[in-house]
């Protein structure tokens, strides 16, 4: 991987999917705007200004829902890896929506006044000793701030500069950022609606994440049982390489590869193995994230080699 930084490798497959995505972002908020016109009416009519800031929020919302259901999904159908692949792009672009919400709140509600629209939203909101009133624009204010450093960490340069473990564990900070989205709705806009389908719809959804992450993970344990029993008896069967083309690889998992426990993917550059290893001497290989993974015990056939290493 290259340290050099360019703003965006742009390719087919990356501008199909922004493609998509922006005209789907589109979509999205003319519905919105639409049926909330429709529905508020007469005397419960809503302005066009705060109508907007509340289909960015909605977006945003949406959005790192659609984000954090890939990953667990990717892993239980192969047909949703494009997605993986390019939800960086999509976090990015959630960013934004998230900042173009929270700048109109800034101005809308806090910009008007004698007080500094910054110090106005910090301290002069909200009560820290209700519920009902407490200042839940600092969960939000938390969340855009950690989806700041994510967006801006993004890019392959600073995987490179940081390590892809440091790198990785910097953007599990998309969990905590969806903790501190979620209270600030909890907080903030189901106080304000009292109609019982708001903290429905928003509590299917943390069910849904939550739910997909957790049987992903007992997934992953129950492959990994799997392999273990493989490994007793020295080989690990990978299947057939007849689907692998000529110079291409196959990321595969295998349990406990390094030193802290944690699975690393090793791809099998070979492509003429037997679809089945055997442990033998040392070896390297590329890991799923991109990493040379230097291998101890090594499970190889025909030039391929994957199995218990370290990452360098």
């Amino acid at each position: 991987m290259s340290a050099g930084f360019k703003l965006v490798e742009w390719n087919h497959h990356k501008r199909v999917y922004v493609s998509c995505v922006l005209v789907g972002i589109a979509l999205f908020l003319a519905v919105f705007l639409s049926v909330s016109k429709t529905i508020w009416v007469g005397e419960r009519a809503i302005s066009d200004e705060i109508l907007i800031i509340r289909a960015l929020g909605t977006l945003a919302l949406f959005l790192m829902h659609v984000i954090l259901c890939i990953g667990p999904l990717a892993r239980f159908d192969t047909r949703f890896n494009p997605l993986l692949y390019n939800r960086r792009h999509l976090g990015v672009i959630t960013f934004f929506i998230a900042l173009a919400h929270g700048l109109l709140v800034l101005g809308y509600y806090h910009g008007f006044g004698v007080m500094n629209p910054i110090t106005s939203i910090l301290f002069n909101t909200g009560n820290v000793r209700s519920i009902v009133a407490f200042p839940f624009e600092w969960f939000g204010i938390a969340a855009l701030l950690i989806m700041l450093v994510m967006a801006v960490t993004s890019h392959d340069y600073w995987n490179a500069r940081l390590g892809t473990m440091w790198w990785k564990t910097l953007h599990m900070g998309v969990y905590f950022a969806y903790a501190l989205l979620i209270l600030h709705v909890a907080l903030g806009a189901l106080q304000a609606e009292q109609h019982p389908a708001y903290p429905i719809v928003l509590g299917l959804g943390v069910v849904l994440v939550v739910g997909l992450h957790l049987a992903a993970a007992q997934r992953e344990h129950l492959r990994d049982r799997a392999l273990q029993k493989q490994l007793q008896d020295g080989w690990i069967d990978i299947g057939s390489m007849d689907g692998i083309a000529e110079g291409r690889a196959k990321t595969i998992m295998l349990p406990t590869l390094t030193d802290d426990g944690e699975n690393a993917n090793i791809e099998n550059h070979a492509t003429d193995t037997t679809g089945a290893g055997k442990r033998g001497g040392g070896g390297c290989g590329i890991s799923g994230w991109g990493e040379v993974v230097c291998v101890d015990e090594c499970v190889s056939s025909s030039g391929g080699s994957f199995g218990r290493g370290k990452n360098h």
